[in-house]
């Protein structure tokens, strides 16, 4: 009878850890890319407009709340501003399929990076299958360069955090992902550019 008690918990234990293996933890994020392109001319003038037309809360939105802002463009020049989008590489350990629904940057208090402005990349759901990799962006990022080089704005935007919201069959899962301990490739080229 003892020996039936243990048999049977071990199976249990087994069939609990597939199961929460299957569905809460079979999705990791293996690697993350940064692609920075300088704003183009007009820009600026372009987002100080809307700016003024929206009004701060608006113009800034939800992804944004709550944050320490710099000065709201302190230059007028395209050049001292760029779009960063951040991409993750995703593999999937599970038979389900992920659905990816949402991201948010979640730690700007002291905003050494200069972002002023983001938003997430998962306008519709991105799908991993099951038991594959792949990458998407999930974050754009407004930031003023501050005369920084891209190796010192990869640096500052390595210590941000990002909340994934995603989604399988079963369950609603948030991971966050802590760019500092990964390690950050500067793309040169836009991964969706077919040239």
């Amino acid at each position: 009878m003892k020996k039936a008690l243990i048999i049977l918990g071990g199976i249990f234990i087994t069939a609990l850890l597939i199961f929460f293996q299957q569905t809460r933890w079979g999705l990791s994020v293996t690697g993350a890319e940064i692609y920075m392109e300088t704003y183009y001319d007009g820009v600026v003038a372009d987002e100080k407009a809307m700016y003024q037309e929206l009004g701060p809360e608006e113009y800034f939105g939800r992804y944004t709340q709550g944050w320490e802002y710099p000065d709201i463009f302190p230059s007028d020049k395209d050049e001292d501003y760029c779009l960063v989008r951040i991409f993750i590489d995703l593999k999937s350990r599970s038979f389900l399929r992920y659905d990816l629904n949402d991201a948010y940057v979640i730690n700007t208090a002291d905003n050494k990076a200069y972002i002023y402005r983001a938003w997430s990349a998962l306008i519709s759901t991105f799908s991993i299958e099951g038991m594959a990799s792949n990458s998407t962006d999930v974050i754009y990022l407004d930031l003023y360069k501050n005369g920084r080089t891209d190796e010192e704005i990869l640096r500052d935007l390595s210590e941000l955090k990002i909340e994934l919201h995603y989604s399988n069959r079963i369950f609603k899962l948030t991971k966050t992902i802590d760019l500092s301990k990964m390690k950050l490739t500067l793309l040169e080229k836009d991964p969706y550019d077919p040239n």
